[in-house]
């Protein structure tokens, strides 16, 4: 292990969905192996579903019981407006 402070990933700027996702975590698990925190780099006009929330929620208590962080560009203005939409388009 390299022991880098953070990594990020630039995410798809299509929708962030059932089709991509396992593509999302295999990226993340990667990246995550190497550092202590992880940017999740969401474009402005990304679309998400529930699946996309579901891997977002797990990594992060995966993260904090490793002692690693994850991360939204956008923070969590974009995670909680995307919940309230029910994540769903």
């Amino acid at each position: 292990m390299s022991d880098k402070y953070s990594e990020s990933i630039s995410l798809p700027k299509t929708t962030l969905n059932i089709r991509n996702i396992s593509e999302i975590h295999q990226s993340m698990t990667l990246k995550f192996r190497d550092s202590k925190m992880l940017v999740l780099e969401v474009a402005d006009d990304a679309e998400a579903d529930l699946s996309f929330v579901q891997l977002v929620q797990s990594a992060r208590i995966e993260a904090k019981a490793s002692g690693k962080t994850l991360r939204l560009s956008r923070g969590q203005r974009f995670y909680f407006e995307r919940l309230a939409e029910g994540w769903v388009h």
